[in-house]
């Protein structure tokens, strides 16, 4: 607030934590407000789309690789399971 009334600037601010549970930050300087406010309002649904996407597509990416991390675990097993069943019927040659 302090940058935006020393600087007479129009100052918007936004940020979002990727790990956070909560709706994003965002801070609008006063002149921002008093002279701009629809366009204010389209750059805080501007804003808001950005950090949603963001986290969908981190989510998406996340559970993506958790399944490709199960997958190659079970193929571990699997192949553990099938050279443990091929050393018992060699060994008892």
């Amino acid at each position: 607030e302090r940058m935006a009334s020393e600087s007479n600037c129009w100052v918007y601010i936004a940020g979002q934590h990727p790990n956070a549970r909560i709706p994003f930050l965002h801070f609008a300087s006063q002149r921002l407000r008093l002279e701009g406010p629809s366009v204010l309002d389209e750059l805080h649904g501007s804003a808001d789309r950005l950090f949603t996407s963001l986290l969908t597509s981190r989510r998406q990416e996340a559970a993506e690789l958790t399944d490709r991390l199960l997958l190659a675990q079970n193929r571990i097993n699997e192949l553990e399971s099938e050279k443990a069943a091929w050393e018992s019927s060699h060994c008892e040659h």
